[in-house]
């Protein structure tokens, strides 16, 4: 096949020396919109899902604190938590990063809508505790919800 027609048949030509790299970043733009809305897909399936679902939640505070955050979020967050209506129960990480220390916090709900009673419509955000701004350093703290697929 001549090279220039395999080309057009491939959608790109290679790169020249000196080109721009425009093209690439409005390409990476388009994916990373892609992915998000793909994101937000599985996100809505998952809020209309009749499984289980995991709820995982990331958060860094300054590793001098963490023994305080510790107790903090157990008191505060977990042992409260427990208490939620649909909640099936809960689980605290703890990982030493140096200078800050990464807490994780599984909570597993028996549907979607039971997540919904304790977060309110914007299930998708971090429920922050009253003192989270005091204890919490970047990154931002996340959330991410996951279909309980197989619980042996």
């Amino acid at each position: 096949m001549n090279p220039r027609i395999a080309r057009n048949v491939r959608g790109a030509a290679p790169a020249r020396r000196g080109a721009s790299p425009a093209p690439l970043a409005a390409l990476a733009a388009l994916a990373a919109v892609l992915l998000s809305l793909a994101a937000a897909a599985g996100a809505a399936d998952i809020a209309s899902s009749t499984r289980p679902i995991a709820r995982i939640w990331r958060g860094h505070v300054r590793s001098a604190q963490a023994d305080a955050y510790q107790k903090y979020l157990d008191d505060e967050g977990i042992r409260k938590l427990r208490k939620i209506p649909g909640n099936a129960g809960a689980q605290m990480f703890r990982r030493d990063e140096g200078k800050t220390t990464e807490f994780v916090v599984i909570s597993y709900w028996k549907t979607a809508a039971d997540i919904k009673n304790f977060t309110g419509p914007d299930w998708e955000k971090v429920h922050a505790l009253p003192d989270d701004p005091k204890y919490l350093v970047g990154p931002a703290a996340t959330v991410t919800h996951y279909e309980v697929i197989e619980d042996k």
